[in-house]
């Protein structure tokens, strides 16, 4: 008896053929990989490169207590080493001050009228009485010490009511707003402190990533693998991700204030720390096939977007630690008869995509 197939049992059959040979074709073609993240700065290779250069990004922090009256400078400013950035509001000590330059004018007014009175225009004279003589130099004693402690005070108003900057750099961002409250350590902007100091003869600065990444997995990352490269300014779907590679791994784990001292960014040492204390990775950004091209560095989308990089931007991180075809997790055996790290397959736009 002859069996007929209706043309439409053709149609599944071979749809299930093809979905069965496009699976084969992933399985041994195809990139499975395992990823370590972490989150890390972009830094001008100077800060990563010169021991002696400042470097990494700084926060400036209030000198004292009181309300912020004003902000002398504006995001992407460069500033100075010592340059007074901020002016906090003083209430208390202006009040003490005033009150103590009331004091010592009511000190030297009594001294004088104590000279006047005993009809001698100076300090002292040869007829001036032990009790006179007494009282001349009480007064004095009296205003030479309300005089040093107005002078204190208003050195003591200096240095709480201007915020100056430790070391030169460009602001990367404004922490607070006039007219907020603000505590004694309380960061007021964050600075790049390398200044520039990495700069190409092109005008182009050289920058590279710092990175750290949780324990873990993070053992796993040797030098030579693959990174991709979010900064906090791109997204993702317009430009992809900065290609770079390993450069170097610590090989102990940073202290928080070491993270402190590259980030300048409290809330982000607080969120690294939670996983355990990581290890620091330096990357080296892959740089763009033509060196006079804009971009100047690779990204996985080949026509991305012109896209300023600037150091100090914060950025997460992808390190590949692994690549294995799919055909792999299923029967292990065979990857001894495949090279032990898969090539990226090409996107859609020419570019490489994690």
């Amino acid at each position: 008896m002859l069996v007929y197939i209706r043309a439409r049992d053709w149609c599944a059959l071979a749809a299930v053929g093809l979905f069965l040979a496009a699976l084969a074709v992933w399985g041994f073609c195809g990139s499975v990989e395992t990823l370590a993240r972490g989150r890390g700065v972009i830094l001008s290779d100077a800060s990563l490169t010169k021991p002696d250069a400042a470097g990494a990004v700084r926060e400036v922090l209030s000198t004292g207590s009181g309300r912020l009256e004003s902000l002398l400078v504006a995001a992407d400013d460069r500033v100075a080493a010592g340059q007074t950035v901020a002016v906090i509001g003083q209430p208390e000590l202006a009040g003490r001050i005033v009150e103590s330059e009331k004091k010592l004018e009511l000190l030297r007014a009594y001294r004088t009228e104590l000279l006047s009175g005993r009809g001698r225009d100076r300090a002292a004279s040869a007829d001036e009485s032990p009790e006179d003589r007494k009282e001349r130099l009480e007064a004095d004693l009296r205003i030479v010490t309300e005089e040093a402690q107005l002078a204190a005070l208003r050195e003591r108003m200096d240095t709480a009511s201007t915020v100056e900057t430790l070391s030169g750099g460009r602001v990367l961002e404004l922490l607070r707003s006039p007219g907020q409250l603000l505590r004694e350590g309380d960061a007021i902007l964050r600075v790049d402190a390398s200044d520039g100091a990495g700069m190409h003869a092109s005008g182009r600065e050289s920058l590279r990533v710092h990175a750290f990444v949780r324990p873990g997995k993070g053992r796993s990352i040797r030098e030579g693998m693959d990174a991709y490269i979010l900064p906090s300014t791109v997204r993702r779907d317009e430009s992809g991700l900065l290609v770079g590679r390993v450069a170097k791994v610590s090989r102990f784990p940073v202290s928080p204030e070491g993270i402190r001292s590259v980030l300048g960014n409290e809330e982000l040492v607080r969120e690294i720390m939670n996983g355990g204390a990581p290890l620091g990775i330096t990357i080296e950004l892959a740089k763009a096939d033509s060196a006079d091209s804009d971009p100047a560095y690779r990204w996985t989308v080949r026509n991305a977007p012109q896209t300023a990089l600037r150091s100090g931007t914060i950025c997460e991180v992808n390190l590949v630690l692994q690549r294995r075809r799919p055909i792999e997790l299923v029967l292990p055996f065979l990857g001894a008869f495949f090279p032990a790290d898969v090539p990226l397959p090409e996107a859609e736009d020419g570019g490489r995509r994690p």
